[in-house]
């Protein structure tokens, strides 16, 4: 399979513009790609951080991401949390006959690629991505790769 990148692999299926794939990396649904990429670890117990580093879903859609981590954040143990962005509006000098212009709830309802979720859903153990730098000195920058260990027991 390594080869048809560069060509290499020319037979009959590809000649015709079809591939046959093996059988034991074809997955059918969601449920059964989440199986073949983490196995059975998030329901035993949190895994260990080092379990994540090799295991990453890509998917093309903002959607389907959001979905995605849904799904696999029901697997692990523990209570969900769910955690809201503050959310405020500065209103400039000259425009406050227009305060409401952007409902806040239409803008809680955008999912842009590079900004985070209005509603953040988490539980310990979870893998986590940094979008922006919270503290160079820390090495807590844009993209860095993190496991949620405590949380504050806020629960929406």
């Amino acid at each position: 399979m390594l080869g048809l990148g560069h060509g290499d692999t020319v037979d009959a299926n590809t000649a015709s513009g079809s591939i046959t794939l093996p059988p034991n990396i074809v997955c059918t649904d969601q449920a059964d790609l989440i199986r073949f990429l983490y196995g059975t670890t998030p329901h035993e117990s949190t895994p260990l951080p080092q379990y994540f580093y090799d295991r990453v879903l890509l998917a093309p859609l903002n959607d389907d991401v959001r979905k995605l981590n849904l799904h696999i954040l029901h697997l692990f143990p523990g209570t969900v949390c769910t955690y809201i962005s503050a959310d405020t509006q500065v209103i400039e000098v000259g425009m406050q006959h227009f305060p409401n212009m952007v409902p806040v709830e239409f803008l809680n309802s955008l999912n842009a690629s590079g900004l985070p979720l209005a509603k953040l859903k988490l539980k310990p153990g979870s893998p986590i991505i940094l979008l922006q730098n919270l503290d160079h000195k820390l090495g807590l920058c844009n993209g860095t790769r993190a496991t949620v260990v405590r949380m504050s027991n806020r629960v929406l």
